[in-house]
């Protein structure tokens, strides 16, 4: 595993096929996104408006990433509570998908991106994951959305 610098991606595993991550994940048309940021930086409210859009919770607060035949997968840690932790209102119930291959990390501490950024990646168990960054502009939940429903903007050449 080869994540970027910054400490929302780090893991302190010593498994090479499968690591923990302070994270949030949800999966539509079987491409999962992991969000990730430090603790109050929206996850999980991230998450609850794209599952309002039809996307389903893999986890909240803990994701367990793991190496497959078919990619990196995002996954609940076995007996992971089925819900989803609202800023406000509390802890609100919400089935689990089955693990799914990873489309993309999406970093949510915000920054300043181009319009139209040059794509980066993350590798993670020797494949090439996307990874978005949050604008500080623009509707970024719908575009999240979209990139998620869609088959994801370019890829690694």
């Amino acid at each position: 595993m080869t994540p970027p610098s910054q400490s929302i991606w780090e893991s302190r595993s010593t498994n090479p096929d499968q690591f923990v991550l302070h994270a949030t994940a949800v999966v539509a048309n079987g491409r999962a996104l992991v969000l990730g940021g430090p603790p109050g930086i929206g996850k999980s409210k991230v998450a609850v408006h794209l599952m309002a859009l039809g996307a389903q919770l893999i986890a909240d607060d803990m994701v367990w990433i793991r190496k497959s035949d078919q990619g990196v997968m995002a996954a609940a840690l076995p007996n992971a509570p089925e819900c989803i932790e609202l800023s406000h209102i509390g802890l609100c119930p919400a089935t689990l998908a089955k693990p799914a291959a990873i489309a993309a990390c999406v970093d949510l501490r915000p920054t300043d991106v181009p319009r139209r950024p040059t794509p980066q990646f993350m590798t993670l168990f020797g494949h090439d994951v996307r990874l978005i960054h949050t604008s500080r502009e623009g509707p970024f939940v719908p575009a999240l959305w979209h990139y998620l429903i869609g088959s994801g903007a370019e890829q690694p050449t």
